[in-house]
């Protein structure tokens, strides 16, 4: 037992001894692992809140011309813009249809800083789920309903007044406001860590009546096609999102309204496509954070022979005591390993802790819940692999350690 308190209390010296060293491996052990477990985290909260919108809202429509990708990024996680318009009585044909139990028009044109306002009814807020504060029927053109978000950043509560501005996110070519239209809160929804925090809703008729007379149409103010494809006049919606009694059902409602003017999303088929994107975008990261451990390893082991060689006489110096060449390459085998492991134990709580605190941040960037202590699908791999580099670097070293004639040379040196 005073052999091993010994040998690792030279093991936590050699350490000390070349703290920066040993400071900048842990820290490219934990930058290249803690990447791994982000990616995971996010990719899996956005897949999460995709499978679930697809399952309360299999089927959208919305205007030729926009990809299904753009479709479930605007209309699901709100994140970004529509790609032009449709009419109204799309909305009113699927909401008499008997297929479908319910339909909502969405109708996005304004933004309220960073955050879209959505035009809907009160139906959809409803639909949400979430519980509130307020009124969330959406009675009056006036009326608006804030996310938790929104209202928190923009430190609204209900009775509190605001005007939109033109398009989406308050880009600067966009940017106009609707300064005749002002909306009282009345309601706001408490936290559901969805994509509905980062959302301010109101009737779909205010969109209408905001854009009715080509209000944003001023003189000097022209942004061509991106511009007008925010002008919502009457009977103009951007999506409609449906519900149907059997998923079956999707299927046929796609062959049918496909026509001119029209895109139609089957959610369930189109968040399996979009699913792709982000498994990729997780290979990705894996793969760069995989030759970001090669380097950690080559760096970890050129780092250990050096020094090494720089304690020669130190090394030496035990053998003479009587310590044996075994305890000797243990030692050196320890000190890689140590800092493989704090390595992998710093990659694990950077990559969830930073998460656990910016998730709602994090989860509004995204239009997703984040769960921040999620283990991905690449990160236990990537953990693994980790840990056997620093093996079969620490075994390198040892095998160096153990063939060396310390006393020979360290003699030479």
């Amino acid at each position: 037992m005073r052999k091993v308190n010994a040998l690792l209390t030279l093991v936590f010296a050699s350490l000390k001894g070349r703290l920066f060293a040993t400071t900048v491996s842990i820290l490219a052990v934990a930058a290249a692992l803690a990447v791994v477990a982000v990616t995971g985290i996010v990719s899996f909260a956005i897949a999460k809140q995709a499978f679930e919108s697809g399952q309360k809202y299999p089927f959208i429509v919305a205007a030729e011309g926009a990809s299904e990708t753009q479709i479930i990024l605007s209309t699901i996680f709100h994140i970004d813009k529509p790609r032009g318009k449709i009419p109204f009585d799309t909305y009113e044909s699927l909401k008499k249809d008997p297929r479908v139990t319910t339909a909502f028009p969405i109708a996005m044109a304004d933004s309220i800083g960073v955050f879209p306002i959505i035009g809907t009814d009160g139906a959809f807020v409803k639909d949400i789920g979430a519980t509130y504060r307020g009124d969330i029927a959406l009675a009056d053109p006036h009326d608006a309903v804030l996310g938790a978000t929104v209202a928190r950043q923009l430190l609204m509560d209900i009775g509190a007044e605001f005007t939109g501005t033109h398009g989406m996110g308050g880009s600067a070519d966009e940017a106009h406001e609707h300064a005749g239209h002002t909306y009282t809160v009345k309601g706001i929804l408490d936290p559901t860590g969805g994509p509905e925090d980062a959302a301010a809703y109101t009737s779909y008729k205010a969109v209408w009546a905001i854009h009715a007379h080509g209000e944003h149409h001023e003189e000097g103010d022209h942004h061509g096609e991106d511009h007008d494809r925010y002008h919502l006049s009457d009977g103009m919606l951007t999506a409609v999102m449906a519900r149907t009694a059997n998923p079956v059902q999707v299927f046929d409602l796609q062959q049918e309204y496909s026509r001119p003017g029209l895109t139609t999303v089957n959610t369930a088929n189109a968040v399996r496509s979009f699913q792709k994107y982000f498994n990729t975008a997780g290979l990705v990261a894996t793969f760069f954070a995989g030759l970001t451990l090669l380097i950690a390893a080559a760096l970890i082991l050129a780092i250990t022979l050096m020094a090494l060689d720089a304690r020669l006489r130190e090394l030496a110096l035990l053998r003479i005591l009587g310590i044996g060449r075994g305890a000797i390459a243990l030692l050196i085998m320890l000190e890689t390993l140590i800092v493989t492991v704090a390595g992998v134990l710093l990659g694990f709580l950077l990559g969830h802790g930073i998460p656990a605190l910016f998730a709602k941040a994090i989860g509004a960037l995204v239009g997703a819940s984040i769960e921040p202590w999620h283990i991905g699908a690449n990160e236990l791999p990537a953990i693994i692999g980790a840990l056997l580099l620093g093996q079969a670097v620490a075994l390198i070293a040892m095998l160096r350690a153990y063939h060396m004639n310390l006393v020979e040379e360290s003699g030479k040196n």
